[in-house]
């Protein structure tokens, strides 16, 4: 799974996924939804710029930029709907 934040691959931390470099686990529930939302992972594609950008998120699938209705063009799949979640109860680290 890669983090919708940064982009970066994150790992499995007492059976969550938790983006290291942003130090940020997801609740059990996060971990669930996006876990079953995004059931394969995708290698990403070579030259994908990684990184915190605040107008930029990332498929958690496919780990490349999602599109301005946060859906990713590789899968067709959206974060949309767990945007309240992921900004207030998942802080994100700058880096």
């Amino acid at each position: 799974m890669y983090c919708p934040y940064c982009g970066r691959r994150m790992s499995l931390i007492d059976g969550v996924f938790a983006c290291v470099a942003g130090d940020m686990p997801f609740s059990r529930r996060m971990h669930a939804v996006l876990s079953e939302r995004f059931p394969v992972h995708r290698p990403r594609p070579p030259g994908v710029e990684v990184g915190r950008l605040l107008t930029r998120w990332f498929c958690p699938g496919c780990g490349i930029p999602l599109d301005r209705e946060l859906r990713c063009s590789a899968c067709r799949l959206s974060i949309l709907d767990q945007m309240f979640a992921l900004v207030e109860r998942h802080p994100h680290r700058s880096v």
